[in-house]
């Protein structure tokens, strides 16, 4: 299958680790900076979602081929408290097509939900509810490669 017809899920780390400057001028800067580098140098017609996370994970923006409200998406994301990588994965793979949220996990609405991708930026480990790899693992058996 061609990676033009895969949407692409950026699932960007918000927590206050990213104020962090060992990185300059911080880790959320350069991420954003790496973010905004990243979609520009996609195919125009892939489509690219956003999902941030802190201590809780928002749907930004879900796939477009639209690029300059994703990246006001990436210039409006906001640093917060926690670290909800699991919650973030679960938000990203909800969102994709052909899956629905069930309780803290995801569930495909068919036997054999279309492929996606989902880039994972992080400094941190997850220290709230849903486990990263149960839902890495989660990903996985929806055909979803992180």
């Amino acid at each position: 299958m061609s990676l033009r017809r895969l949407p692409v899920y950026i699932l960007a780390d918000v927590s206050g680790s990213m104020r962090n400057d060992d990185i300059k001028p911080s880790r959320f800067i350069a991420m954003q900076n790496a973010v905004r580098g990243f979609i520009k140098q996609l195919p125009s017609d892939l489509k690219v979602g956003l999902v941030s996370f802190a201590g809780t994970a928002a749907l930004n923006v879900s796939p477009t081929t639209e690029r300059r409200g994703l990246l006001d998406a990436v210039d409006a994301m906001f640093m917060a408290r926690g670290t909800a990588i699991g919650a973030g994965l679960r938000e990203a793979i909800a969102a994709l097509p052909a899956r629905t949220v069930l309780g803290n996990a995801t569930k495909p609405l068919d036997s054999n939900p279309p492929p996606a991708i989902v880039v994972l930026l992080t400094d941190g480990r997850n220290n709230r509810d849903l486990d990263p790899i149960k839902m890495a693992a989660l990903a996985k058996a929806q055909q979803v490669k992180v």
